[in-house]
């Protein structure tokens, strides 16, 4: 497993790699490690699989359903923008099929607001971040991949924690 995690971080460029047993586990796992307060609330796009709103929910975050662009299927910035008040700790984005999000204007929400950013990248190993800027794995405060027999890379089952935090 340390070689498996030690390939990824080679492969993806990221400081940390830390395998879980599936995608749905890491998200959870991440959200708790993150602390957050009571009453915290997540905006997540409304075009997902149930595991990354059930991954919030269990994790103890109120879920916010951004709406989706209709090209990318993606979360629509401008919705997230909407939806960010006092409550919103956090954005995930879902890169759709390996269609990535608009990173950058993600990037800026959630900077401006103070928010984590986080990105479930199930469908998108290997895939690169929106105009083609560096393979995901790489954006906001962490990423979640899954290993599942049904993705393009897969062992079967498994997923992992993709971060250059080292808390």
């Amino acid at each position: 497993l340390k070689r498996f995690e030690v390939q990824l971080q080679k492969r993806i460029g990221a400081k940390h790699v830390i395998c879980c047993t599936n995608c749905t586990i890491a998200m959870e796992i991440l959200f708790r490690c993150c602390d957050f307060p009571q009453n915290a609330e997540i905006i997540v796009p409304s075009f997902t699989f149930v595991a990354s709103a059930h991954a919030c929910v269990t994790a103890g975050l109120k879920v916010r359903f951004a709406d989706c662009t209709t090209d990318t299927h993606c979360i629509d910035p401008s919705s997230v923008s909407k939806l960010v008040n006092k409550n919103t700790v956090a954005i995930l984005g879902v890169n759709v099929w390996g269609m990535p999000c608009d990173n950058e204007t993600l990037q800026k929400i959630a900077h401006k607001h103070k928010l984590k950013l986080f990105y479930d990248s199930a469908h998108a190993f290997a895939c690169s971040g929106s105009h083609g800027k560096g393979e995901r794995g790489r954006f906001g405060d962490a990423e979640v991949l899954s290993f599942h027999a049904t993705k393009f890379f897969n062992s079967g089952e498994g997923g992992a924690i993709v971060t250059d935090d080292d808390e």
